[in-house]
């Protein structure tokens, strides 16, 4: 889920990566409301410099409608991993309804509005935070019968998803972050 080392020599790539997959399953990715938190006299303020609509917090980055892709697009991308990458192993005809079976699950539905989600009940933001749904991975071991093979689907799947994420959504954000950080004089010798 997070990535593995699995050689004696790591990139700077694999590593930016594992750390942003570590963080955001904790909570602990540097966004406003953390920045705001750790330097009170440097970020005033810790609303999303990008929307202006609402604190950004962890959630909000993911969700934030000035993303240049937009929630669905990304459960949409993670329900079309997990078919392709169950299909190529499964034989094809077993996964002709997978795609319907996935969009219906209330595990992957995402919620209406973000802010007053039910913490009790897993959706989508939860699986975009690094929460795994056990029905999600028992759709997938239906189709491929082994463990062995589900947790190989699951774990390449999320490995993907998460670069997904990093690059489409975490990238353009810090790129933003940083230009505000730049003209508002805010540099690491402030």
């Amino acid at each position: 889920m997070f990535s593995y080392i699995d050689r004696n020599v790591t990139d700077n790539k694999k590593t930016r990566q594992r750390a942003f997959n570590i963080k955001l399953f904790n909570n602990e990715l540097p966004t406003l409301e953390k920045l705001k938190d750790r330097f009170p006299k440097i970020y005033e303020n810790d609303f999303c410099i990008r929307c202006n609509l609402e604190k950004e917090d962890q959630v909000h980055v993911l969700t934030c409608p000035k993303n240049l892709i937009d929630i669905h697009s990304c459960r949409n991308k993670l329900i079309n991993l997990l078919v392709s990458k169950t299909t190529t192993v499964a034989c094809g005809d077993t996964c002709k309804n997978m795609c319907k079976t996935l969009e219906a699950l209330k595990e992957l539905h995402i919620p209406r509005d973000v802010s007053t989600r039910d913490a009790d009940h897993l959706s989508f933001i939860d699986v975009m935070l690094g929460l795994i749904p056990i029905t999600v991975y028992d759709i997938v071991l239906q189709k491929v019968v082994t463990h062995e093979l589900a947790d190989q689907i699951i774990d390449d799947v999320f490995v993907q998803f998460k670069l997904f994420l990093h690059t489409h959504i975490w990238k353009d954000r810090c790129t933003a972050v940083k230009k505000w950080e730049t003209e508002n004089g805010i540099s690491n010798n402030k």
